[in-house]
């Protein structure tokens, strides 16, 4: 399991790879499994890991 510091930085890595449009299937299921380490406000990144609205 990621601490709290190593999560942040894979979830502003993964940001980065989606911004660049080249973030792999991989990548995507890595996104999913750090879903309770995004922000409640972070649109982008729950979108991507497929997190219902108003769900964290």
């Amino acid at each position: 399991m990621y601490k709290m510091t190593q999560a942040q930085s894979r979830l502003e890595y993964l940001r980065g790879e989606i911004e660049a449009e080249r973030i792999s299937y991989d990548e995507i299921a890595e996104l999913q499994s750090l879903a309770a380490h995004i922000e409640d406000d972070d649109v982008l990144l729950k979108q991507w890991a497929n997190v219902p609205e108003g769900d964290n």
